[in-house]
């Protein structure tokens, strides 16, 4: 409840006018008003006005803390209550699988930026060596196809291809026992394989199959709990009440509207945000189990072709050997008149096909070495940069996870929750796992009357007591005044935040305080008790007693507090001033105010206080 300055201003013009009455009355009743005077002197002192207000205790920052990615927490490594540091890890998830994406992404990323590194440098000279060796022994053999070669080893090379085609035409036209055999357990191996893949695929789809409807049933599932948690939270949203008991019963029998509290309403949020994730979830769990499927019968389909394609093949092979086409006993007889002719020519030149296939292989030769003397073309530079800046990418994400998998305290503070346990599966859609709270700094936040904010600046000085440590009074200065308001039901306040000096107390965040705000001080003002003011005619009176006499004195005031006035003008230190005080006595007659400052019998005359000066709320003498 806070205590507004204007309170006091709007206490002062409400009371006058009912003291006046209060007088009119009396003046017609028993009691007769009887005066008495007294002397006190204008002094020097210290007068100040201030603003009170009430609020909690805050901590400098807190933060929950949560990961980013789904895992089990492998070790937590602190308590409630524990001091950290900055960067200190607290808990860590098991981290074997993201050590190796890193590791890989670093391989990569290495492979890839060698070979920028090789284009960009050009041909080593060993591949340089290499193409010009290649390029001299082309050109050797075409010399030697154009001019002949009559060395043995030609003439011997020639007699053993032509013993080789005789030998596989002897095949065709009198297969062996041996091979016979081969080739029929060739076709049965094939026709045991064929089933095998029929049935191996068809288990994988069936698998895939299955998987795919239990995502579909997840999604069914997490949909209508998303739909459930999406009303409740829309439904608080518009209406601010329980969504599950919109109406409660007051102390009165009364239904009336059961409104929710912050952390009634941070509940069904959190159940919205859940919700919406394991949607989010199963929707993405249902599109991997409809590829896998899909990867399942497209699989399905290859692997049976294969095994059949291959049970055709060996059965092919085999329905050669034992009735060979006459294709195939044309083909190698006609290998076997061309090896004989090779061996005929062998000491002479080649035929001009083996001379334009000789040009031919000059011409690769001379190609590659050109390629290798010749720089990297632009486009083959970018696409290799691009493969730098994509293992790059990689490797920062496996990097970014990593790190990820270790919660570390964003700040120097206190561990103010633990909400895990070693083994405990998590997700980024899970509760916070850590609280942290900065207790390097406690302010009070508050909210002030638009009437009072005008006064409040950041860096006045405040003093602050604690409900709970009643013998404490704690000092601060104003660290922020808000610059917009919060209005509820047409009261419109404006947030103060009040940071608290070091101090031994033992401060917990959530104490309830009560902050009193100094918004003016003025020091060695001439300070005169506030009864001693009255009202004239054209303002703001004292009566000051001088030479025996006692004569009125225009004033002009400045700041009040609860006891004493402010003197801008019109007296000085060690003036002595009169102050009337009205007393009653009983009597049945009338009696008249004759009181020089005009004031209310028994107020001291001018109650309310000067205009010039403002009632400060919680204002107070020093």
């Amino acid at each position: 409840m806070f205590v507004k300055p204007h309170f006091f201003r709007v206490l002062r013009h409400t009371l006058v006018p009912v003291c006046v009455a209060a007088f009119v009355l009396s003046a017609c009743g028993t009691q007769k008003a009887t005066s008495q005077s007294t002397s006190m002197k204008v002094t020097r002192g210290t007068i100040s006005q201030s603003i009170s207000g009430s609020g909690q205790i805050e901590a400098n920052q807190e933060s929950d803390l949560n990961f980013g990615l789904d895992g089990t927490i492998s070790e937590v490594l602190v308590s409630a209550g524990q001091r950290v540091k900055k960067n200190d890890v607290l808990v860590r998830l098991q981290t074997d699988d993201l050590d190796q994406k890193v590791s890989q992404a670093q391989a990569n990323l290495k492979s890839a930026q060698a070979s920028l590194d090789e284009l960009k440098a050009g041909a080593s000279e060993t591949d340089i060596a290499k193409a010009k060796s290649s390029l001299t022994t082309a050109q050797l053999q075409l010399q030697k196809t154009k001019t002949g070669d009559a060395k043995p080893g030609t003439v011997a090379s020639a007699k053993a291809n032509l013993e080789t085609a005789k030998a596989e035409l002897n095949a065709l036209l009198n297969p062996t026992d041996a091979d016979r055999q081969e080739a029929e357990r060739a076709v049965t191996d094939a026709q045991n394989s064929l089933q095998s893949t029929k049935d191996s695929a068809s288990a994988n789809k069936t698998k895939a199959q299955y998987s795919l409807d239990q995502a579909v049933q997840s999604l069914t599932t997490a949909q209508a709990s998303y739909a459930a948690a999406k009303h409740n939270w829309d439904y608080v949203q518009e209406t601010g009440n329980d969504p599950t008991n919109p109406t409660t019963t007051n102390s009165s029998g009364n239904k009336v509207a059961n409104s929710l509290n912050d952390s009634e309403r941070q509940q069904y949020y959190n159940t919205f945000v859940q919700a919406e994730a394991s949607l989010n979830n199963a929707q993405t769990s249902v599109q991997s189990a409809q590829l896998s499927y899909d990867n399942a019968r497209q699989q399905e389909v290859i692997d049976v072709q294969t095994a059949e394609n291959n049970l055709a093949s060996a059965q092919a092979k085999l329905d050669a050997l034992l009735n060979p086409s006459a294709s195939d006993i044309a083909k190698a007889k006609a290998s076997v008149t061309s090896a004989e002719a090779s061996v005929a020519s062998a000491s002479g030149a080649g035929t001009a096909t083996d001379v334009k296939i000789s040009e031919q292989s000059v011409a690769q030769a001379q190609s590659s070495l050109d390629a290798l003397l010749a720089p990297a073309t632009d486009v083959e530079l970018a696409q290799a940069e691009a493969q730098v800046s994509q293992a790059q990418s990689n490797l920062t994400e496996a990097q970014q996870n990593r790190d990820s998998a270790e919660l570390k305290a964003p700040f120097d503070g206190v561990v103010g929750a633990v909400n895990v346990s070693a083994g405990e599966s998590v997700s980024a859609a899970s509760d916070a796992a850590i609280t942290m709270i900065d207790d390097s700094l406690y302010r009070v936040n508050m909210s002030v009357s638009e009437v009072d904010v005008p006064n409040l600046a950041v860096d006045q000085a405040a003093s602050v007591t604690i409900d709970a440590i009643s013998t404490a009074v704690l000092t601060g200065t104003v660290s922020y005044v808000a610059l917009t308001p919060t209005v509820s039901n047409n009261v419109t306040t404006y947030e103060v935040h009040v940071n608290l000096d070091k101090t031994e107390a033992a401060i917990r965040v959530g104490m309830n305080a009560v902050v009193t705000i100094t918004t003016q001080e003025h020091k060695d003002a001439l300070l005169v008790p506030t009864v001693a003011i009255q009202q004239g005619t054209k303002g703001s009176v004292v009566n000051v007693e001088r030479n025996g006499q006692t004569e009125q004195v225009d004033v002009k005031t400045g700041l009040t507090d609860s006891s004493n006035t402010e003197i801008l003008s019109g007296l000085a230190e060690g003036d002595t001033v009169v102050v009337t005080l009205s007393t009653g006595s009983s009597s049945s007659s009338s009696t008249s105010n004759n009181n020089s400052g005009g004031g209310i019998p028994g107020m001291g005359g001018g109650m309310g206080g000067p205009p010039s000066g403002g009632m400060g709320g919680g204002g107070r003498n020093r």
